[in-house]
């Protein structure tokens, strides 16, 4: 779970600063922890945290999205659909 953490807390970071926000808003390190094991009581499973956030998390690592690098010299991250054929 930990790699699959580090890469959810970069995104989230990436996402933040293009919305100008504060990453611990969004999602803090125990919240992508919560999530990511299952826990019914995770902030990023309800409300606006799931539909900005916590949707995208669980659909990246069931494998329907991915992250890719952004611009020429790869220094953000953008999460796109996979196609599933």
């Amino acid at each position: 779970m930990r790699p699959a953490v580090t890469l959810v807390s970069a995104w989230i970071t990436e996402l933040a600063k293009q919305s100008e926000l504060d990453a611990g808003l969004l999602a803090t390190r125990k919240d992508i922890v919560d999530l990511l094991s299952g826990s019914e009581d995770a902030r990023l499973r309800h409300g606006w945290r799931k539909d900005i956030v916590g949707a995208d998390i669980e659909d990246l690592v069931a494998g329907r999205k991915a992250l890719t690098f952004t611009g020429t010299s790869g220094s953000g991250l953008k999460l796109v659909d996979i196609d599933p054929s």
